[in-house]
């Protein structure tokens, strides 16, 4: 099965998720610019995910890394 790095939809310091693609039904963390977890979840069958988030901080740097079960980081 071929990777996909993941992507994220444009965002603002007031979106209370995020969402983007990503490898199918995978793994997801969303990560902020301390490289603190601030959600996770699950890509579904077609690899979209939305992933609820604590509030975020105008500016900060948000990270998406993509897992399959074996936990190997695709991206």
């Amino acid at each position: 099965m071929a990777s996909t790095a993941p992507t994220i939809n444009p965002i603002t310091q007031l979106s209370t998720s995020i969402s983007g693609t990503a490898t199918h039904e995978s793994n997801i963390k969303i990560l902020n610019g301390s490289n603190k977890v601030v959600g996770e979840g699950v890509t579904d069958s077609y690899g979209n995910y939305s992933v609820p988030v604590t509030p975020l901080i105008g500016g900060e740097l948000i990270t998406v890394q993509s897992y399959m079960l074996d936990s190997n980081e695709i991206g």
